[in-house]
């Protein structure tokens, strides 16, 4: 498989499995994160790879899962709610969840938060 290369890939979730997923998320559709956030006084990071923005093809119906652009969209909102918005630039979703990557938004973050 190349990276970006999401038509390759192999799913081995079980029906059960993916159910777990289904049932998760459509939990999730009715869940107020604002009121959630107003009872949470604490520092909250959100990031994502600058690039981050994945275009399945026909195998995925062609879906289109924007996480950089929303991110992007919202971030002064979110900077407003107290959230850490960070987008690494040249990074997209594999690249961004590497562990150099990531240590390289979260240690700073966490020594300026919480030590």
């Amino acid at each position: 498989m190349q990276p970006g290369d999401r038509d390759a890939a192999e799913t081995t979730q079980s029906p059960e499995q993916t159910q777990q997923y289904v049932t998760l998320y459509e939990s999730l559709r009715g869940f107020d994160e604002r009121a959630a956030l107003d009872r949470l006084a604490m520092p909250r990071l959100v990031f994502a790879g600058a690039d981050d923005n994945i275009r399945y093809g026909p195998r995925w119906d062609n879906a289109y899962v924007a996480i950089a652009g929303a991110v992007r969209e919202h971030h002064d909102e979110l900077g407003k709610l107290g959230w850490t918005v960070e987008l690494p630039a040249d990074a997209e979703h594999m690249s961004a969840m590497q562990a150099g990557r990531v240590l390289a938004v979260l240690v700073p973050w966490l020594r300026e938060h919480w030590c």
